[in-house]
């Protein structure tokens, strides 16, 4: 698959789990929460349906360099960066996203992690565990009160 019909096909995905997080953090529930519920067969649908929204139009213009003989039309579809960065703004408070934010995060894939990132990914996510963990509470008895 070609580089413009991967970065459409991200930000397919990318548009679909924003409002999937939008209509599920309504309710005052949290977005980390809302990224702890996201399973895997919401993304494998997930994937599904952006799949299904790329147009005829992206894929002629992956495969003109490749196969010029069967295109269609020598149109591109227009990138959606633009509208995808608006509705982030608007619906989630992310006013200060640039759409070189949305490029970095459709890019960010493209380099594998170094072991040190790796690492530290794993360090912060044993971190997150301890900390959802809730405090023992010790109730007092009336033993625990005597004084000796």
């Amino acid at each position: 698959m070609g580089q413009g019909a991967t970065a459409t096909f991200k930000a397919y995905y990318l548009r679909r789990s924003f409002r999937k997080l939008i209509h599920e953090t309504d309710d005052e529930s949290s977005i980390k929460q809302f990224w702890k519920n996201y399973s895997i067969r919401y993304a494998v649908d997930n994937i599904r349906e952006s799949w299904k929204e790329l147009q005829s139009t992206t894929m002629n213009f992956v495969w003109k360099k490749i196969w010029p003989e069967c295109i269609k039309s020598n149109e591109p579809e227009v990138s959606s960066l633009s509208e995808i960065r608006q509705n982030l703004s608007n619906n989630l408070g992310f006013e200060d996203l640039e759409e070189g934010d949305l490029v970095d995060l459709l890019d960010a894939d493209r380099e594998p992690l170094s072991n040190d990132e790796l690492i530290q990914l794993e360090i912060d996510r044993a971190l997150d565990k301890e900390s959802d963990l809730e405090p023992a509470i010790c109730i007092p008895t009336a033993k625990n009160l005597q004084y000796e």
